[in-house]
């Protein structure tokens, strides 16, 4: 049974499938297998009889008939998609084309109909494509890009041996049935892939067609608002440039099958003769096709890109042109390497460009991809053969010959453009990409405060009785700079609402409005409500600390508004004013009393210029936690740069690192200056507060802090990176070569934890470590993600992270996209390996054999003797904490020798209970 797991995985592993999809990717495999049997027996006995039928130069007036027969299969289909689902729509098309073949194959046996053989060749390309566009379609609704990029060229394969059993059966059935006789098989084959298809289910390929309204269309339209051809035929430029690009590449392999066909037509005369040669060559062409689509050609886009995948066909045939132009014998040399190059063009098209070709519209809605495949291949195709037949007929000599090495200089001119348009594409894929994902989220239209109606509005809500929107109105209205401010905080002091006036009182005071003054004695005098008297008090001591001390003196208030008295006289910067907070902030600190203590250290925080250092060393060894912990904070906040030492003593001699962090902040970058920092010999998990604290300043010397520590790589490290990103800074380039360091250890580290996890997936003894071991590499994933947006595009890369830990699985894999776009190739591949490893849920098997016992006993022994940089502290106590569980006499040994990072509390506590749980 494990053999015989191993060997389907290994077959995953050489398809680039996981075990989820292999179903799915089996069952559209055997349809398109069949449907290749089929045209390709259609493909072969139609281009014979043709061939053996007619001259040569009568194949320009195939291109144009099936131009037109096209054209009239496409509206005929377009119908059909926008009423049919995708199933019943592919199966509805194998009907029809099943029925059109018998009819032609009984005339053909029944009559002898002359021009049979010119209509069934281009009636062929009609069945081709139309059952293409039928299968391509349904199967593009069922991945997303991301699958699609995987899954279409292992799908699309099944098409490759069909056609090399179809085509070497021609050459082997041909002079034995006849030529004629080979479309039974043709028509056999279609009702086999009928049904297959008939067996398959799929939620999506049944469901009804769905059709976006209006308002999608123009989120997708691209750079810009179109109107005319564009938006109403294409709905977007993506679709748009890829139906230019398609064109394109439709003449280039129309013609180059003209010219192909034309010179093998001059070699062979009979129909068993065209037949032989015509199904060897296609066969030995699949045959190239297949070994490179399903081992190469997925990986060969992810490798390359999916855009830059389109250059290697153009790359590929301008080389061979080049090389038949520079024979000297183009007779001889020159007919064989341009037969070479029609099989590359044909194993190069089927491996690499069809499935890249296809995944080009993943981006879209499902009924926009429909759509885009018809319009770039149905709607292209047949006005590619109408140029293809012009061509033809304009350049060709009286025998309807045309000379290859005027062929050569037409192709270098097709692959240029086909190669220019690549860029184009690459371009609108990444403009799609980025609309998908902007999709559904907020974009209205900014609120104007300096506008005359929005401020209007703004000064009609003062009048509303809900006191949110008064608040909110008198907000904007003073960030808008409104000129009159003053006269309206001035006559809202008078509302009855207590959280108006509060606030109204608070900008008072920040503007250092002295014309307030009036209407403040005025309400004090007026016994104001003890809610609303301690703020009118404030302000008071705030504008005129005489008249305030005339009237309400310290000594004869209460605690509550003595307070706010000496808050109001903690603002102002003037000597007097300060010298009154200082005494009584030093009488508060001598009471025997934690509220007075507090209070002290309220007003010390206010106080912007005193001098309080005594009091805060007095506070700072206060036997209290909370006035400890007040007094960290206050130190910070009045920069007391003297008390740093004691500061960072007292807080790990205390162990309060929240207190400390608040300091540390509130001191700012200057605090990170190496002044300040040197020998202060931090426990560990200290060191890991400044760094995370050091993330949350800006400033050069939090930044010169964190850069010391890319170079140390262990956990401290990955604490840096998140430090650095959250800074939203531009590193310098020492800083950027550090990080670059950093990040591919970081990915190398990453290969042995995907190794332990997949060794372990199926042993459900070790659930708890195998979500340890899924945990830290989404941990990893996420910091790796984090340096990445710190060396490249950080706008996009924010937006592809933030699409990751949503929950919309298009969204994600659009946003994978938008990622592989913006980081280097080399990075990009290990990345996508650990998204899709993190990604994927699969559920674990229950399994006690030995072979997974000895798995399970190697996998925790790596993790727990390996260097400290390979796991995590967490999943090392994890697999720790399992040991007395599993009781095996192997991973108890291990609890014999130290551990790496044995130091860590954590760690060394987990092996401390491990070993009074276990006899040695």
């Amino acid at each position: 049974m494990r053999e015989k797991l191993g060997m389907q995985t290994g077959i995953y592993q050489l398809l680039n499938i996981k075990p989820a999809e292999a179903r799915v990717v089996k069952q559209l495999f055997l349809v398109q297998f069949f449907l290749g049997v089929g045209t390709s027996f259609l493909f072969t006995s139609a281009l014979t009889l043709f061939l053996a039928t007619y001259p040569i130069k009568e194949l320009p007036k195939v291109s144009l008939l099936a131009a037109g027969l096209l054209l009239v299969a496409n509206y005929g289909y377009a119908r059909l998609e926008a009423t049919l689902s995708a199933k019943k729509l592919l199966q509805v098309i194998i009907l029809f084309s099943v029925a059109s073949i018998a009819l032609t194959w009984l005339e053909a046996t029944l009559f002898s109909i002359t021009w049979l053989p010119f209509f069934l060749s281009a009636w062929n390309m009609v069945l081709y494509m139309v059952i293409g566009y039928a299968f391509w379609g349904m199967a593009a609704i069922i991945f997303n890009v991301r699958e699609s990029k995987r899954i279409f060229s292992v799908v699309g394969s099944g098409d490759i041996p069909a056609k090399i059993i179809g085509y070497a059966a021609v050459a082997v059935l041909a002079p034995i049935i006849g030529v004629i006789n080979v479309l039974a098989i043709s028509m056999v084959a279609l009702l086999v892939a009928y049904y297959y298809l008939q067996r398959f289910n799929h939620p999506v390929i049944v469901a009804p067609p769905h059709h976006d309204h209006p308002e999608h269309h123009a989120s997708t339209h691209g750079h810009g608002e179109h109107t005319g051809l564009i938006s109403r035929f294409f709905e977007n430029n993506l679709i748009f440039v890829i139906a230019i690009w398609s064109f394109v590449g439709f003449v280039l392999y129309s013609l180059l099958d003209y010219t192909f066909l034309t010179e093998i037509k001059v070699k062979y005369k009979t129909s068993h003769e065209l037949a032989s040669f015509l199904g060897i060559y296609f066969a030995v062409g699949r045959v190239l096709a297949m070994f490179i689509k399903l081992l190469f050609s997925s990986r060969v886009i992810n490798r390359l890109g999916l855009t830059n995948s389109l250059l290697i066909t153009p790359i590929v045939l301008a080389l061979v042109t080049m090389y038949i132009l520079q024979t000297s014998t183009p007779t001889n040399t020159g007919l064989i390497a341009f037969g070479v190059m029609v099989l590359l063009s044909e194993v190069l098209k089927s491996a690499v460009q069809e499935p890249a070709f296809f995944v080009l519209f993943q981006p879209l809605q499902p009924h926009s991809r429909l759509k885009g495949h018809l319009i770039t291949k149905g709607y292209t195709m047949p006005f590619a053969l109408l140029v293809v037949g012009l061509y033809a007929f304009a350049f060709r000599d009286s025998h309807g010959d045309i000379s290859i090495s005027f062929v050569c200089y037409t192709l270098i001119l097709l692959i240029a453009v086909w190669s220019g348009m690549v860029f184009l594409i690459k371009k609108e894929y990444l403009h799609t990409l980025i609309q998908a994902l902007k999709k559904g989220y907020f974009t209205g239209t900014q609120l104007f405060l300096t506008d005359k109606p929005v401020r209007e509005l703004l000064l009609a809500k003062l009048n509303s009785p809900k006191p949110k929107e008064v608040l909110v109105a008198l907000e904007l209205l003073e960030r808008s700079g409104y000129k009159q401010l003053n006269q309206v905080l001035l006559r809202e002091l008078n509302n009855p609402d207590l959280s108006i006036k509060k606030y109204v009182l608070s900008r008072i005071k920040h503007r250092h409005l002295t014309a307030a003054l009036p209407v403040v004695q005025q309400q004090l005098a007026s016994n104001s409500s003890s809610e609303i008297k301690p703020d009118l008090l404030q302000v008071f001591y705030f504008l005129s600390p005489e008249q305030a001390q005339e009237f309400y003196n310290l000594k004869n208030l209460n605690f509550a508004d003595k307070k706010a008295a000496l808050l109001g006289l903690a603002s102002r910067p003037d000597a007097s004013s300060l010298q009154i907070v200082q005494q009584e902030v030093a009488a508060l600190t001598r009471s025997t009393h934690e509220a007075d203590k507090l209070l002290a250290l309220e007003i010390i925080s206010t106080a912007p210029h005193g001098d309080f250092e005594t009091s805060l060393r007095s506070l700072l060894h206060d036997a209290s936690p909370i006035i400890l912990k007040k007094a960290l904070e206050a130190i910070g906040q009045v920069k007391a740069f003297a008390l740093w030492p004691d500061v960072v003593a007292t807080a790990v001699k205390q162990n309060t690192p929240t207190a400390l962090q608040k300091a540390i902040l509130h001191f700012g970058d200057a605090i990170f200056a190496p002044a300040y920092l040197t020998n202060l010999n931090l426990p560990a998990s200290f060191a890991a507060l400044f760094i995370k604290t050091a993330g949350s300043v800006q400033g050069p010397l939090s930044t010169q802090y964190l850069l010391p520590y890319l170079q140390k790589q262990n956990e401290l490290t990955d604490l840096a990176v998140n430090a650095l990103y959250r800074k939203k800074i531009s590193l310098p380039d020492a800083g950027k070569t550090e990080l670059t360091r950093w990040l591919e250890n970081k990915l190398e580290q990453t290969r042995p934890k995907i190794n332990a996890l997949t060794r372990l997936r199926s042993d459900s003894v070790v659930e708890l470590l195998c979500q340890a071991l899924k945990s830290e590499l989404k941990q990893d994933l996420e910091v790796i993600l984090q340096a990445c947006a710190i060396l490249y595009d950080r706008p996009h890369l924010e937006r592809v992270m933030q699409l990751i830990q949503s929950r919309d699985a298009s969204r994600i894999f659009n946003a994978i996209e938008v990622l592989e776009l913006h980081i280097p190739r080399r990075y990009f591949t290990p990345i996508d390996a650990l998204l899709e490893f993190t990604l994927e849920n699969q559920t674990n098997l229950t399994s006690n054999s030995s072979a997974e016992i000895a798995v399970r006993n190697a996998v925790i022994t790596e993790i727990l003797t390996t260097t400290e940089t390979s796991f995590s502290v967490w999943t090392k106590s994890v697999a720790l904490y399992l040991i007395p569980d599993l009781q095996d006499p192997e991973l108890t040994q291990i609890l014999k020798n130290p551990l790496s990072q044995e130091a860590n509390f954590l760690l060394r506590e987990t092996k401390q209970f491990a070993l009074s749980q276990v006899a040695i």
